[in-house]
Parts: C-alpha cells; sequence; structure tokens
C-alpha cells in the first residue's frame, strides 16, 4: 500500500493484491491441475480527519471466470471507514 499526502490531511492511495489461485493432486500422477493469479489495484482517497476512504478505481486483471471483477465493481465510488487509519499513515 502506498499513500500520499495531498493537503488538507487528505492521502491518494494505492493498494495492490494479488490471489493466487491453484490446485494441485497427488494420485494418481502428481500434476498441477490450476495455478493462476489474479492481481486486484485500488486507487482512493483517504480523509484522515474522518477516517473514510472513497475508492476511485478498481482495476481487476486474469480474472478468467470474472468473478472478483463482479463482486468489486459495485464498490467504486463508495464510501468505507478505515478503522484507526492514523496507523497507517506515512
Amino acid at each position: 500500500m502506498v499513500l500520499q499526502p495531498i493537503g488538507g490531511d487528505r492521502y491518494r492511495g494505492s493498494l495492490i493484491a494479488d490471489l493466487r489461485n491453484w490446485q494441485e493432486m497427488d494420485e494418481p500422477l502428481n500434476v498441477t491441475v490450476f495455478d493462476w493469479t489474479v492481481r486486484i489495484r485500488a486507487e482512493g482517497i483517504l480523509d484522515a480527519t474522518t477516517c473514510t476512504a472513497v475508492i476511485d478505481s478498481l482495476t481487476v486483471d486474469n480474472d478468467i471466470y470474472g468473478v472478483f471483477s463482479d463482486l468489486l465493481d459495485e464498490h467504486k465510488g463508495q464510501k468505507h471507514t478505515v478503522p484507526n487509519c492514523k496507523r497507517i499513515l506515512p
């Protein structure tokens, strides 16, 4: 996570999460059934006075079945409270 001050006790933030999905099988052969990583990038603004974050954009890469894209799409533009947000400030 990266937070950069933009003035007025507000911070522009970006976060990247890599979610690996894999399955291996031991019998009858040792094989990897599937193995891929979904990358999620979120950007937004955090108001340190109220500990409220507003998500500006969400980008999902390599989501072959669209599961994460569908789940996260509704969060764009929403406000979320970040408990004790001052602990994460630079």
